[in-house]
């Protein structure tokens, strides 16, 4: 009884100084909420507490954004607990699907996810095993602690003139970081905050997942680049303008059209160069016969652990994500009218342009954006027969079975665009039976992780020589292009073994390890054997037109210039012509990567000055 007597005299103190309460409110309340989503996202209080006396303006400017955020909500209903309440949850959900994030891939929470909402749903299973004691006692902490305020402090009715001020306020703040984001963020290096735009979880980890999160936002709008006009596009197109002959001139299909069909296998990667750990036998000895008799090496993907669309992104256009904002789905975003592609290209040829994947068509939009791309049909899951599956998902060897189908039923040169579905994660215990076992020191439940990985593995690769043995009885000239889109999600086990860890690996060795794949280019007719020590995902393209013998434009002439003078050029890693790797990009390529991003620029966003 004393109790809620001394709750109702706490209550009435507090009614008679409202603005002491309102003032209070909107200092503690936002730094409570910044407490919260910061311990969630660094998964430590003592890390929270570190990064708050190392990095205070970056702190302050959290609060702010926190402060604004839930000023917003406040101003909307007019009650002081319940627009924080609502604010704070919302924000202390999301830090906790960033952390979930970065913990499988590597990368934070970044403002297009939210319109991913069908992948994302995907995922909502796999969140609710991993939430941790901490998130929980964060959350529910949280809400309890609102239900406890609701109690004690007076309700509080902003006036019509505050809700429409702090309002304004936090619409223009959000508005101005939005539309205004070059200027903002020149104002906030002025004062010693960098946004690292291209190593996202240094970007979180130094300016905390409010400012981080609000630093990207402006990056959902792409700004034109520096010099970008008619005369720096016919000038970058004209150092293109002599072509290099193709690999296989005068060999092969010189007089008839080869099929070409790539093969994008999901999460396919070689585990063996995992340091520490052994396998009982090869997962990929199909696979390494066939690199040492074709074409092959190591693609460099733009992608780590998911976000397979961009990779074929930039092998369909030769455009690179390298010029777009860090974290973007090129399919999700920016691909809303007809775009020259590889399928296009290929169409023009008079080949018959198929979509082959083993999914849902609408998964990262591709039933929409494959028509722009110029493929005349696109074949996905609906559309398989009773398909047999391995594991969670339809098996590669009805990926086989569909690739012999289309190449015996197809009159004319075919082009086929292949992305399976098999090895997709998680690699859940008991996912297939494994006969791969792997020793070494690492805990029993990446043991698992890792021997159900190989297993999959290794029925690709048996599917591969299959596929293999197919095409090469075909009579038509036929060329397979092979490669991994990613590296796959091994929760711990890439810790555990100490692959990204490595204290005496350079910061070039660390980015090689995690973004290349194998790749193979393999026909049924001669063809002169290439050793691929690394390649762009945006330059494949544009070298399978070339060693076919395909139509091609200025653009993508161009775009094989750029991979003859380097073959790897990401913002993090470039690759000499020699071989030779950098960290960053040389002065004397600064000039070929600016135009290249010109030149992107001009045939996604600009005014097409080089059509």
């Amino acid at each position: 009884m004393r109790r809620w007597q001394g709750l109702t005299l706490c209550k009435n103190w507090l009614a008679q100084r409202p603005r002491l309460v309102l003032g209070a409110a909107m200092v503690l309340l936002p730094l409570l909420i910044l407490s919260g989503m910061e311990a969630i996202h660094r998964q430590s209080v003592a890390k929270l507490w570190l990064w708050m006396q190392t990095q205070p303006l970056e702190a302050l400017l959290c609060w702010v954004l926190v402060m604004l955020f839930g000023g917003l909500i406040v101003a909307s209903t007019g009650r002081l607990v319940l627009g924080y309440g609502i604010g704070g949850f919302v924000l202390l959900v999301l830090a906790l699907i960033s952390q979930y994030k970065m913990s499988f891939l590597r990368e934070p929470l970044l403002p297009w996810d939210l319109f991913l909402s069908k992948q994302g749903a995907d995922l909502l299973p796999y969140l609710a095993k991993g939430v941790g004691w901490l998130n929980i006692v964060t959350l529910v902490g949280f809400l309890l602690l609102c239900v406890l305020l609701w109690q004690v402090l007076p309700t509080v009715h902003l006036r019509r003139t505050w809700r429409a001020v702090l309002g304004g306020t936090a619409v223009v703040v959000f508005t101005v970081v939005s539309l205004a984001s070059p200027s903002v963020l020149s104002v906030l290096a002025g004062v010693g905050v960098t946004n690292y735009v291209f190593e996202q979880d240094a970007n979180f980890h130094y300016n905390g997942f409010a400012l981080g999160f609000a630093m990207n936002v402006g990056n959902v709008v792409i700004h034109e680049p520096a010099g970008y006009n008619r005369e720096a596009v016919q000038a970058a197109l004209a150092t293109a303008a002599e072509k290099t002959p193709a690999p296989n001139a005068g060999q092969g299909p010189s007089v008839q059209r080869p099929n070409v069909i790539f093969v994008m296998s999901e999460a396919f990667w070689d585990p063996t160069q995992l340091p520490n750990v052994t396998f009982d036998r090869d997962p990929l000895p199909n696979l390494r016969a066939l690199m040492n008799k074709h074409t092959s090496g190591w693609l460099y993907s733009p992608q780590f652990g998911g976000g397979t669309a961009n990779v074929e992104f930039e092998v369909l256009t030769g455009h690179s994500t390298s010029f777009l904002p860090a974290g973007s789905v090129a399919y999700q975003q920016y691909i809303r009218a007809p775009m020259t592609s590889l399928a296009s290209l290929y169409a023009e040829e008079g080949y018959q342009t198929i979509a082959l994947h083993s999914y849902e068509k609408w998964f990262w939009k591709r039933d929409m954006v494959y028509p722009y791309f110029g493929f005349q049909r696109f074949i996905g899951l609906d559309e398989f027969e009773q398909p047999a599956y391995n594991g969670p998902f339809v098996s590669d060897a009805e990926i086989t079975k569909a690739i012999g189908q289309l190449t015996a039923e197809s009159t004319d040169p075919l082009f086929l665009y292949t992305v399976t579905m098999q090895n997709h994660g998680p690699y859940a215990e008991r996912r297939y039976e494994n006969t791969i076992r792997v020793a070494g020191d690492v805990t029993e439940e990446s043991r698992s992780i890792l021997e159900t990985y190989a297993q999959g593995l290794a029925d690709s690769d048996a599917q591969l020589q299959e596929l293999v043995y197919h095409l090469q009885k075909q009579k038509e000239p036929t060329m397979l292009v092979f490669f991994g889109d990613h590296l796959p999600v091994l929760n711990d086990v890439y810790r555990e073994t100490g692959y990204f860890d490595d204290p005496a690996a350079s910061a070039t060795q660390r980015y090689t390890r995690q973004y290349t794949t194998p790749l193979l280019i393999w026909t049924n007719y001669k063809q002169p054997r290439q050793k691929i020590a690394g390649l762009n995902a945006s330059f494949l393209g544009a070298k399978v037109l070339q060693m076919t013998n395909a139509k091609t434009t200025p653009y993508l002439d161009f775009v094989n210039r750029v991979a003859a003078q380097t073959p790897v050029l990401r913002h993090e890693l470039v690759m000499s012509a020699e071989g030779v790797i950098h960290a960053g990009i040389p002065a004397e390529l600064e000039e070929l990567k600016h135009q290249y991003e010109i030149l992107q620029y001009d045939q996604m966003f600009g005014k097409h000055f080089g059509r």
